[in-house]
């Protein structure tokens, strides 16, 4: 009778690749990291950190796919003492493992919600500062502090997790003397008062809970306007991390990007993709995309999005209103006399004042969470950010008029929207038949969009009459702008659409 050897006993069989993948799998058990299934970014794992004595004083959650996660696996691998040979893990081997451990997760319906940078619980804000310390921000009610990011915000419900590329925020310090946003105007010296007080309102909705819409940035300006430079330091002090160079071209690339990044940037860009404004638009209100599987027929992942956006490049044109409303469009003048610096003396600049800056920031936050209950009679879209930036405004934080920024930003959108539609032959032809005729049909207004339209342009266009009927619906707010009210009417045979000039039509600028 023939004995299976058993291979179990040899010395070093364990990390072999017939048991290495069971034995990483218990190894990562023995060290107390336990794997989650996390409801915002797929699975996490939560890794202990020890003091002094060998005691768990704080964790760390990363995702479970992440090169940190695969450092630290190989690490415990190598180091376990009874792998006499030194046997390094294969990537066979810590995939499998991984796959083990989600797959107890999954089966033992463990599951967390994490956050990336910035968690809302209880009436406070916490924000994860991202260094090797640990340490969190937690900003209350008018008032705020450093804590350890120990195992008590745990306890609160608290779990960050934490992304490759992640660089720390810069850790704000008090002084004796309160700045407030006025300090950030030194270092952009090139942009409009009126675009200033945008700017700071971009920057503080960032920080906002994820149950709130987000606002993208569009930074336009001639070359030697420090378009990009601009870009990195509003990225330092909202979400530190790699500047992407230029955005995704498919919605799977976005979402990848996405999913882990508070700020989602592009730089120089000259235009965006008709098919990605859609999925931008959704990012900043909040929405899951879900995608096949890799290496998969019938698998599908779901991904949860939700980032403000900041692009920029010299002539950059929002070819879609719908995007163009979400955006705040602010334009850099080229600099004068001795406004210019060199790179090196602007990067010290900003590194001399970024603990000041987080100071504004923090303080911003803790006066959204003192009066932002007190603010009534906001009517916007973007209503969370709008009523954040008027608490602050209240506050004097932002040392600016009260309801400054919703005004500036109603402003913004109106005359983004007649920018994007200015050359749109869809509203070109709505807008002659609006004048001219005064109604149409969607027969109408289709036959006179063919007409103003190029056969290249006509690709992207609606294709039909009962197209441009939806096309009129979704540009109806595009067309009060121009000064038309869009009315119906319906005969036994047809369906009209009536534009009723309202008080200042003819009046304005963009009219054709």
């Amino acid at each position: 009778m023939l004995h299976r050897r058993d291979n179990t006993a040899r010395p070093g069989a364990a990390f072999r690749a017939d048991a290495a993948a069971s034995t990483l799998k218990r190894l990562v058990g023995e060290d107390g990291a336990i794997v989650y299934q996390d409801t915002a970014s797929g699975f996490v794992i939560s890794i202990p950190h020890r003091d002094g004595n060998g005691q768990i004083d704080r964790t760390e959650s990363w995702p479970l796919e992440s090169e940190h996660v695969t450092a630290y696996m190989t690490q415990l691998f190598m180091s376990a003492p009874e792998n006499t040979e030194g046997y390094v893990p294969t990537l066979t081997c810590l995939n499998d493992a991984r796959r083990a451990l989600w797959s107890e997760a999954t089966m033992a319906r463990r599951q967390v919600t994490t956050a990336l940078r910035v968690a809302e619980r209880d009436g406070f804000v916490y924000i994860d500062i991202g260094d090797d310390t640990r340490d969190v921000i937690e900003i209350g009610p008018g008032t705020w502090k450093i804590v350890p990011g120990d195992t008590r915000l745990a306890d609160k419900g608290i779990l960050f997790r934490r992304i490759d590329g992640q660089r720390p925020y810069p850790r704000p310090v008090r002084d004796e003397k309160k700045p407030d946003a006025m300090i950030f105007r030194q270092l952009v010296p090139n942009v409009s008062d009126d675009d200033f007080k945008l700017l700071c309102g971009w920057m503080l909705q960032t920080f906002l809970s994820d149950r709130c819409d987000r606002v993208g940035l569009s930074i336009t300006g001639g070359q030697g306007t420090g378009k990009t430079f601009l870009t990195e330091m509003l990225q330092a002090l909202t979400d530190p991390g790699e500047l992407t160079s230029k955005p995704p071209e498919r919605e799977a690339d976005v979402a990848a990007v996405c999913a882990d990044r508070r700020v989602f940037v592009a730089d120089n860009l000259t235009s965006i993709k008709s098919e990605l404004s859609d999925t931008f638009c959704r990012i900043a209100t909040g929405a899951t995309v879900s995608m096949r599987k890799l290496y998969t027929n019938a698998g599908t992942v779901s991904i949860r999005l939700h980032s403000s956006l900041i692009f920029n490049g010299i002539a950059l044109q929002l070819r879609r209103s719908d995007l163009a409303e979400r955006v705040i469009q602010i334009e850099l003048s080229p600099f004068e006399g001795g406004q210019r610096r060199t790179r090196s003396e602007m990067q010290a600049a900003f590194d001399t004042l970024a603990p000041a800056l987080m100071r504004v920031i923090c303080d911003a936050l803790s006066a959204v969470l003192r009066y932002r209950d007190e603010i009534s009679g906001i009517d916007h879209r973007m209503g969370d950010a709008v009523k954040a930036v008027t608490a602050v405004e209240r506050a004097g934080v932002f040392p600016w008029k009260e309801g400054t920024f919703q005004r500036l930003l109603i402003a913004s959108q109106k005359e983004a929207r007649l920018d994007v539609t200015a050359d749109d032959p869809v509203m070109k032809a709505i807008l002659a038949v609006a004048r001219f005729d005064g109604e149409g049909t969607a027969e109408d207004i289709f036959r006179k969009m063919l007409e103003l339209s190029t056969p290249q342009e006509q690709r992207s266009l609606p294709d039909s009459p009962c197209s441009m009927g939806r096309a009129i619906l979704r540009h109806e707010k595009d067309i009060l702008d121009y000064g038309y009210k869009v009315d119906r009417r319906k005969t036994r045979a047809k369906r009209f659409f009536v534009f009723i000039p309202t008080e200042g039509c003819g009046n304005d600028g963009h009219s054709q």
